[in-house]
């Protein structure tokens, strides 16, 4: 079953602003496709969207297009996933999207993900049109790859490519170290190169 969002058509009007989104529960895939708001709006607009797949998959999402306004901070117009069912869960890429620029996928880690799109009052929106759809989980021993593949756990942060997009050797800050976070453990290296 495919389920599609087109953010104008849910639109209602709040005392804060306008409100738009929706729960999806049990479908295994979708699309949510961003309003088209060329001129400026006198109400924020906040939507929030809520997947949840059946236990023991996991959520896929796909950055089909993705071009909204960008400001360093992503103040006036941004996207958030939280893997999880609520925004306290960790957001994807620790932080809000925004600008014209490609995303990797997304895999949760669990069955469900929020999504919240915000437009900020007296802004104007550009667009975005991502997809979804399920995939099942590795077995709790594996870890899964970026790019859906099933590798051991062990294979996790061992300093060996395991996974052919080297996901499994990232995000492998020691929280016992002064890393940062998220920071990977083995930085990349570069060697100079003079091209005259």
């Amino acid at each position: 079953m495919k389920f599609v969002w087109i953010i104008a058509a849910l639109v209602y009007m709040n005392v804060k602003g306008v409100i738009a989104g929706g729960v999806a529960l049990n479908v295994s895939s979708g699309t949510i496709v961003s309003p088209d708001y060329t001129n400026l709006l006198e109400e924020d607009i906040c939507c929030t969207w809520m997947i949840q797949v059946a236990t023991g998959q996991q959520i896929v999402v796909r950055f089909d297009s993705f071009a909204i306004v960008w400001e360093e901070d992503c103040r006036r117009e941004y996207l958030e996933i939280y893997d999880g069912p609520t925004n306290a869960s960790r957001r994807f890429l620790d932080g809000r999207l925004c600008g014209d620029q490609s995303y990797r996928d997304f895999l949760s880690n669990s069955n469900q993900i929020l999504l919240h799109y915000y437009l900020g009052k007296w802004s104007y929106s550009q667009s975005f049109n991502i997809s979804w759809s399920i995939e099942e989980a590795c077995q709790s021993d594996q870890f899964k790859c970026w790019n859906g593949n099933c590798v051991p756990l062990t294979s996790k942060c061992d300093g060996l490519r395991n996974c052919s997009d080297n996901s499994d050797e990232m995000e492998c800050g020691d929280s016992t170290d002064f890393q940062q976070c998220g920071k990977a453990a083995f930085a990349p290296s570069f060697k100079s190169v003079s091209i005259f």
